[in-house]
């Protein structure tokens, strides 16, 4: 029955505005962040792969540059500069004369640990000079 009061009886309606205004407000923040992202980019390098391992070819031995702690340096364990050369020219010019035969040699400098780190950049040095392309840093071995 119909009543007469003019209200509604407690039925409530689905409001559409407040669900409308939810909608609006998703949108704009999916469209806000979906115009922050950042591309990826293609990194043009090329990855090593699997290898065969190469037989009957002679690996180079690295030639192993120990500066000891009192500032000496050897060259496989034979001295080749004393502590009060700075410039270290037989040095230089021995790594030049390997270097010339062997461009890609690879070269080991080895300092104890109580090196003081300026005869180190002086062995850097002598390496730079005669253009060493092939170089690392390893432990000296007592």
């Amino acid at each position: 029955m119909a009543s007469s009061s003019g209200g509604q009886d407690g039925e409530v309606g689905m409001q559409i505005a407040p669900l409308l205004d939810v909608l609006f407000v998703l949108l704009l923040f999916f469209m806000v962040n979906a115009g922050l992202q950042q591309k990826e980019a293609e990194l043009p390098i090329t990855l090593p792969g699997p290898t065969e391992p190469v037989y009957g070819i002679d690996l180079k031995t690295p030639v192993r540059l120990s500066v000891l702690s009192d500032g000496r340096v050897l060259w496989e364990d034979a001295p080749i500069a004393p502590s009060t050369d700075r410039q270290l020219a037989a040095l230089t010019a021995k790594l030049a004369e390997l270097i010339r035969d062997h461009d890609d040699q690879p070269i080991i400098i080895a300092p104890e640990a109580e090196t003081r780190h300026q005869r180190v950049i002086d062995v850097l040095a002598a390496a730079h000079q005669a253009n060493v392309k092939n170089l690392a840093f390893g432990t000296l071995q007592r």
